[in-house]
């Protein structure tokens, strides 16, 4: 399970984002996130155009990213609670950067198919992580 979470996490941050007239992984987009917000100039943004949700894309992802390595240090339970939260935190990130993908002349939908790499395996650890939890509780 612990190759899943790293690939989830690797996928997430190879995310290709349009930007001007070229592009950069989300990885690149998180730390400029993070440089705003230290600096006083972030803007959270979720409904507004691709390129100013961005930056509330990074700071979201770098949160839901965080949570899935803290998973690596706790035991089964926490382990399972915090992965689930992370994979929800950065499918909600992706989300509010693909939104408007079926508006065929988005550039949102570049973001979306270099996404479904990571998407698959968060899906898949979602749903190893909730049959894990589910077994756990059945009276045995």
């Amino acid at each position: 399970m612990n190759t899943l979470r790293t690939l989830t996490i690797v996928f997430n941050l190879f995310i290709i984002i349009g930007a001007g007239h070229g592009g950069g992984p989300l990885g690149l987009f998180e730390i400029m996130g993070l440089g705003d917000l230290f600096s006083g100039d972030f803007q959270f943004n979720i409904s507004g155009r691709y390129d100013e949700r961005l930056m509330t894309v990074g700071l979201v992802s770098v949160l839901g990213q965080s949570i899935l390595i803290s998973s690596y240090f706790f035991d089964k339970k926490v382990k399972t609670w915090l992965t689930i939260i992370g994979c929800l935190i950065l499918l909600t990130a992706t989300f509010i950067l693909t939104k408007d993908a079926l508006d065929i002349h988005s550039i949102d939908i570049f973001s979306l198919f270099t996404a479904l790499p990571f998407i698959g395996t968060a899906i898949i650890l979602l749903i190893k992580e909730i049959k894990g939890l589910k077994n756990n509780m059945e009276p045995g």
